[in-house]
């Protein structure tokens, strides 16, 4: 349970505030939490028609004056409202929310604006009452860990109420800035060691990944040699990080390293086998870090997709002892695996690549 409050926002906002993106912290009473967790979708009262509409849209084809109609009762959280609306007029006017692990990246498709931007509390409450992984981080954060029966000071169940004894939940507002999903990335820590590293949008190909990958490696190990490697209170867990450009890094967020972290391109059972030496050693590009990222957009993730295969990032490129970079991928829809498939040294990266007897 330790290890997931470490990851809480507020828990490591202040250590890493240089490297990371200005964001307001916002307690959260019990009957916002109540609100949340509630069926349907009423949005509160002073904030319900902040964006702009026109006064006679749709003025004749319903009655709302007519009494017979059912009426939710409004949510009112005047006090909330007004810390909300001055910590997104301190950052410039557009945020993006998150409670203390998750993001309402789920509920952007309810959003006018297809995104998680939000302009006012009234945008902010629409995305955090739409999205599964709020309610996830409201109901049982502790859903993995081992000793969430055994820890006292704190419970866990669905009832709002109960659900807060001995935690305080909070609104994070983090300044909004334009990322490209490419450029997002899931890191890995063992034993304080970066031990692998994986494309974040894992669903989309971006042929540019496999011809940056060694700039990537060499920014991301140097930003965690600079500002993470002996500074978080574990020695294992996952943080996100987005590349802008190059040797430009900002740290996104702090995960748990375990099953409540998905681990994207990786599986569990490989990362809790990875052995990390306890010696110092300076890492390069071309030491064993594993990266994945998708090689095709052909490639259909799947159980054979378990062999560690070296590839060529363009046709030009000549294999050698120093590519020590391990990426586990089917690398286009032509390729069937079978025992030959076990030798670390080639694989085809696209379907104009010709291979060589040897």
């Amino acid at each position: 349970i330790q290890n997931v409050l470490n990851c809480s926002f507020s828990s490591w906002y202040e250590k890493f505030k240089k490297v990371t993106i200005r964001s307001k912290v916002v307690d959260l009473p019990h009957d916002f939490i109540e609100y949340l967790l509630a069926d349907g979708l009423v949005l509160p009262e002073s904030l319900q028609f902040s964006r702009q509409q026109s006064s006679d849209d749709s003025d004749d084809e319903v009655d709302w004056n007519n009494p017979d109609l059912p009426v939710a009762e409004t949510p009112v959280f005047p006090d909330l409202t007004r810390r909300v609306e001055d910590s997104i007029e301190e950052l410039g006017g557009h945020v993006f929310p998150k409670l203390n692990w998750s993001s309402p990246r789920d509920a952007s498709w309810i959003a006018l604006n297809n995104s998680t931007l939000c302009r006012n509390f009234c945008d902010i409450c629409l995305l955090l009452k739409s999205s599964d992984f709020i309610a996830n981080d409201l109901t049982d954060p502790f859903k993995f860990c081992d000793d969430r029966l055994e820890r006292s000071g704190l419970t866990y169940s669905s009832d709002p109420i109960v659900a807060c004894q001995g935690f305080q939940y909070q609104l994070v507002l983090r300044k909004w800035i334009e990322i490209d999903p490419s450029m997002e990335f899931r890191c890995f820590v063992k034993n304080d060691k970066l031990i692998g590293i994986s494309q974040r949008d894992y669903t989309n190909y971006y042929s540019y990944i496999g011809y940056q990958r060694n700039d990537i490696v060499q920014d991301i190990q140097s930003f965690f040699k600079e500002h993470m490697q002996g500074k978080f209170v574990d020695k294992n867990y996952v943080f996100d990080v987005y590349r802008r450009r190059k040797d430009r890094v900002r740290l996104m967020d702090f995960n748990p390293f375990g099953p409540i972290t998905d681990p994207l391109l990786f599986r569990w059972e490989d990362l809790a086998q990875r052995v990390t030496s306890t010696a110092e050693e300076n890492l390069g590009p071309s030491d064993t870090i594993h990266v994945r990222s998708r090689v095709n957009k052909f490639q259909n993730l799947g159980p054979s997709d378990t062999i560690h295969v070296r590839s060529r990032v363009n046709m030009f490129q000549n294999l050698g002892p120093s590519d020590t970079i391990h990426v586990r991928s089917r690398v286009n829809k032509f390729q069937n695996l079978g025992p030959s498939d076990t030798i670390h040294d080639r694989s085809r990266v696209n379907m104009f690549q010709n291979l060589e007897p040897s």
